[in-house]
């Protein structure tokens, strides 16, 4: 993870290539949450890209989105991602696996980011198994986000302020 985060195309070029090598899955595992730890968008972008991709097995290589999702900027990549390949990541999917989708949006914590996701998810939750829940769940988790955030920006911002 660390090699990866700073890495460039050519390391992203060799995790990829280990991954569809590897015959060990806790290796495999391993790589694959590598290539979500890229830290340049565009490597970040092709990462994502591996995903829907036929030479890798979806339930090793969605690690890669939900290691992106643990960041602000990640999160937003892999739900934007999401979105723009929905059906296809769907078709990919174990059954009823899309009702955790709403969940790659680990780090928004704003009323637009909360509103983006309802208006995506509100129709489609409820064809997966626990996907109204989880989408609720998600939805209330980056309201009180949001909620918080609001509420101590300004102390925060003063407390910071004394320290240049």
């Amino acid at each position: 993870h660390a090699a990866a985060r700073y890495g460039d195309r050519e390391l992203f070029e060799r995790f990829r290539a280990a991954a569809i090598a590897s015959k060990d899955r806790r290796d495999r595992r391993t790589l694959y949450a590598a290539l979500g730890s890229f830290y340049d968008p565009g490597i970040a972008r092709s990462a994502l890209a591996i995903v829907l991709d036929p030479a890798h097995d979806y339930r090793e290589a969605i690690q890669i989105a939900w290691v992106q999702s643990g960041t602000p900027q990640g999160g937003a990549r892999a739900f934007e991602f999401m979105k723009a390949n929905f059906d296809a990541l769907v078709a990919r999917a174990p059954r009823d696996a899309a009702a955790s989708f709403p969940r790659l949006s680990g780090g928004f914590c704003s009323e637009a980011q909360r509103a983006d996701l309802e208006g995506f998810f509100r129709d489609r939750a409820p064809k997966f198994a626990g996907g109204p829940r989880i989408l609720d769940q998600t939805l209330e988790r980056i309201r009180l986000c949001a909620a918080f955030r609001e509420k101590q920006q300004a102390s925060l911002s003063r407390f910071l302020g004394r320290y240049p």
